[in-house]
């Protein structure tokens, strides 16, 4: 049987085109592991390099980081933007990043921001319904407490711009 099968091999490398289609095969399939194998080394470094935070639209610390990201103007030069509501985002410009990745440098570090919008899931209540947005934020060789620290800052300016004054209330007669 095996010389049986070495007889059939031998006679079919001699094959030109057999070898060729053999060669092209091991080629193709040593790519494929290798690449499979880049993209797992590439997830293990950026789950070891990236810190990362997600937040929903639902949360106020949505709103505190887009404060902190307008006030810090970290956001100064992306070229694609979306009109927001600003009853959403009350105390900025009312213009936030569009949907998808972004790039910046923040306190030396490179940061990138990833900004989805799902049409299809609403949050807010039953008359002021809004599309479900995330922020994605991600900072190179940064730590979670550096990105808590920006909503922290931002919650700092979301307090002094929601900050409204003594109020004075004047009785009138009823009619």
């Amino acid at each position: 049987m095996t010389e049986a099968l070495q007889t059939l091999l031998a006679s079919a490398m001699a094959s030109d085109i057999f070898a060729g289609g053999l060669a092209l095969g091991t080629i193709g399939v040593t790519v494929a592991l290798g690449r499979t194998a880049v993209g797992v080394i590439g997830r293990l470094l950026s789950r070891r390099l990236w810190a990362q935070l997600a937040l929903d639209n639902r949360s106020t610390a949505y709103r505190h980081l887009s404060l902190w990201m307008e006030a810090n103007g970290v956001l100064a030069h992306v070229r694609q933007v979306r009109l927001t509501d600003t009853r959403w985002n009350a105390g900025t410009s009312g213009y936030a990043p569009a949907p998808g990745k972004h790039w910046f440098i923040v306190q030396g570090h490179l940061a990138r921001l990833t900004r989805s919008i799902n049409e299809k899931a609403r949050v807010g209540g039953s008359h002021e319904q809004r599309p479900m947005e995330t922020l994605e934020v991600g900072l190179l060789f940064g730590s979670i407490a550096t990105l808590t620290g920006w909503i922290d800052e931002g919650a700092r300016i979301a307090a002094l711009r929601d900050r409204t004054g003594p109020m004075l209330h004047i009785l009138r007669e009823s009619y």
